[in-house]
């Protein structure tokens, strides 16, 4: 029987029932208050972000889920959150995770059909490198 994988939702949106039934979503809180977001420099976000992780791995099948890459990333919409938080993950685990997240459709928001596979790109740019020459 295939492992399922956990969707770490860093999203307040909801997902529909037929996402529920493939994933096991942990709803994980991320709501900064406004001095962080007003922070110039930009440290006090990723303070935030870093204990909003270490939070989240308190739970053992979420830590266990990122140390066997059975997880799927829904970030947060803040961009630099977003970022923060994919930076953080790519350092547990060793590689970036998968992403998934809403796209706007009229007055509805509907989950991607599939995730986003961020280390494939990642891999894809090193071909993209050309060799130095002597």
């Amino acid at each position: 029987m295939a492992k399922l994988r956990r969707l770490l939702n860093f999203s307040p949106t909801p997902f529909p029932e037929d996402v529920e039934k493939r994933f096991r979503v942990v709803q994980v809180p991320f709501h900064p208050p406004p001095d962080i977001l007003e922070d110039a420099n930009g440290t006090k976000l990723a303070n935030y972000c870093e204990d909003v992780i270490l939070h989240a791995i308190q739970d053992k099948e979420v830590l266990a889920s990122l140390k066997y890459g059975l997880f799927i990333t829904v970030p947060p919409a803040l961009p630099q959150a977003a970022v923060i938080l994919t930076a953080i993950l790519h350092g547990l685990c060793g590689h970036f995770p998968q992403l998934l997240w809403h796209v706007k459709q009229g007055d509805k928001h509907v989950p991607l059909a599939a995730p986003v596979d961020v280390q494939w790109y990642r891999e894809q740019a090193f071909t993209w490198r050309k060799p130095k020459e002597a």
